[in-house]
């Protein structure tokens, strides 16, 4: 499985709403979505987009898609000025499964909103792009489109395998809005998706992802790759925002949370699976990185995660420019790590 795939099929989703917006004359609305992926079209009019992330506005025009993904704050208006709507509030307010605001209905887009597992959610959206902007020329557009049209009609009916179904568009959206984010040429070459698209360090991904369990060291990883150890070591972590041996042993981690949600496996058997030697490295890897034993972790569910690679829940919206926030897999101290990617860790 190749690594976007990997970490996709760790994101369920618990939730899952489709509707469409009408309006006209001057109006605004803003919002913020934690653990969401919402993606929206455009289908009649134009509008303005404005995120935390993006260092200008974007005009919208009828045919355009745009996906935004973690916790972005947003905002969509006619009129940069114009006063805006809460989302929430816009939303509780409608009696059918159409949002109206201002007069008339000069712009018109359907949107989707799918709300993740917490225990996944926070760390892996927020190794991808707060917001996609996707041109109605663009071949995922059309994709975007289509899916949101499916999704509509899935949620409204109650057909068996409806849940399902509705988990598989999440993903397929996701992939649509990525490989669109992935074909622009004016995308920051930096971040995940960006070293995944690198030949060399995408590469070096993909060798990690295929075996978790086997003993990586940068050295193998830079000669596999065609790269000197120090330059490879340099290029992922200013790619990547980590270390390889960071990455590679935060996503076990993440691996070992989904086994022991997933499955009644053992404690052992996992470690053994992700290359642990003793249950004991396993477990002191495993509370180190995700703020509690494997076995509290299975025995709650869902603990309180405040440790390196989680963020506890917000309680309000971030302003519409907010200081750059710490990646969400964050480097182990270095006196707890040497070159070796092993099972001890």
């Amino acid at each position: 499985m190749d690594p976007l795939s990997d970490v996709l099929s760790l994101l369920h989703v618990e939730d899952a709403k489709a509707g469409r917006f009408e309006a006209g004359g001057r109006w605004a609305m803003h919002g913020y979505d934690e653990r969401r992926f919402s993606f929206c079209a455009l289908l009649k009019g134009s509008c303005w987009l404005v995120t935390d992330d993006l260092d200008r506005p974007i005009r919208v025009e009828a045919g355009d898609c745009f996906a935004l993904s973690g916790d972005s704050g947003f905002r969509i208006c006619s009129d940069l000025t114009a006063e805006a709507v809460d989302f929430h509030d816009a939303l509780r307010e409608s009696d059918e499964a159409v949002i109206r605001l201002g007069t008339g209905a000069e712009t018109s887009m359907i949107g989707g909103r799918f709300t993740f597992n917490d225990v996944y959610a926070k760390p892996l959206l927020d190794l991808l792009p707060s917001t996609i902007f996707i041109r109605s020329t663009s071949e995922s557009a059309a994709a975007l489109r289509s899916i949101l049209n499916r999704l509509e009609l899935e949620l409204d009916s109650s057909q068996l395998g409806k849940a399902l179904v509705v988990d598989h568009l999440a993903h397929v959206a996701l992939v649509h809005a990525l490989r669109a984010y992935v074909a622009c040429k004016n995308h920051p070459s930096q971040g995940w998706l960006g070293a995944l698209a690198d030949a060399k360090i995408g590469a070096a991904l993909r060798l990690m992802h295929d075996d978790v369990a086997k003993r990586w060291t940068v050295a193998v990883l830079a000669g596999a790759v065609g790269m000197s150890r120090s330059g490879f070591a340099l290029r992922f972590k200013l790619l990547v925002g980590l270390s390889p041996l960071d990455y590679m042993l935060q996503w076990r981690m993440h691996l070992a949370a989904r086994a022991l949600l997933k499955s009644n496996r053992s404690i052992s058997s996992i470690a053994f699976d992700l290359g642990y030697d003793s249950e004991s490295a396993f477990s002191n890897a495993f509370k180190r990185i995700m703020g509690c034993s494997p076995r509290s972790f299975r025995l709650h569910q869902q603990p309180t995660l405040g440790a390196r690679g989680f963020a506890t829940a917000r309680t309000a919206a971030p302003a519409l420019h907010p200081e750059p926030q710490p990646h969400a897999l964050t480097p182990v101290p270095a006196q707890e790590r040497d070159d070796e990617l092993v099972a001890a860790q």
